[in-house]
């Protein structure tokens, strides 16, 4: 997460060059890209805008629209949710004509979610995501208003590898309460890439007998 000002927003969606989505709820709109990005060690030129705060670059049919609330990344091994970007995931909607815009370069590209409501609340966010061909990933928010709900910000790789940043998961989350002063973490599970990484690893007994036996049979 890059930016000069964690809080200022490129309002994209001020630029004609801009594209205006109309995504309905639990919805997405696909968002070809005009570059190569880079990506947990994968190159991608597609992505997909999810309506509820999430980015994917692998296909429009996520579990759920990564609806309803945040997903814990520590746990899931969901992979439809696997190469996707979480600025502000949870369950969120679109309730008027100018809630999500993209604009794109032949270099980068830019989401942006703008007074999106916090479903069945009248909590509102706005929030941005750049990415660009050396693959920068840069989250920008004005104002981030979620209650009495789950909600994740982070990314993910291919999460059967423990591959994803946590930064933020709770139930609250306000202006005043992440980025400055929230819980943030970031990590990978490292008993899925390497069950040898610590012996409380689920398979660690096999994998131990499968070294040794390579080394001296």
């Amino acid at each position: 997460m890059t930016g000069a000002d964690a809080y200022q927003l490129q309002q994209i969606k001020n630029n004609p060059a801009a594209t205006r989505h109309s995504i309905s709820d639990d919805a997405n709109v696909n968002v070809p890209l005009q570059f190569t990005f880079p990506y947990f060690g994968q190159n991608f030129t597609n992505s997909w805008m999810y309506s509820n705060g999430a980015v994917s670059f692998k296909h429009g049919s996520a579990n759920g629209g990564f609806c309803c609330s945040g997903i814990d990344l520590t746990t899931s091994r969901d992979t439809s949710f696997n190469y996707s970007l979480l600025p502000l995931q949870t369950d969120l909607i679109g309730q008027t004509n100018s809630n999500f815009y993209t604009l794109g370069t032949n270099t980068s590209m830019t989401y942006g979610w703008y007074g999106v409501n916090q479903y069945g609340s009248g909590n509102q966010s706005s929030f941005e995501v750049k990415i660009d061909n050396t693959g920068l990933v840069d989250f920008r928010f004005d104002r981030a208003l979620i209650t009495n709900n789950p909600v994740t910000i982070g990314m993910t790789g291919d999460l059967t590898k423990g591959e994803y940043y946590q930064y933020f998961r709770g139930s609250t989350i306000d202006r005043s309460s992440f980025g400055f002063t929230g819980t943030f973490g970031t990590g990978q599970d490292p008993c899925i890439a390497d069950p040898l990484a610590n012996a409380s690893c689920p398979g660690y007994a096999a994998a131990y007998l499968a070294q040794q036996c390579t080394i001296s049979a």
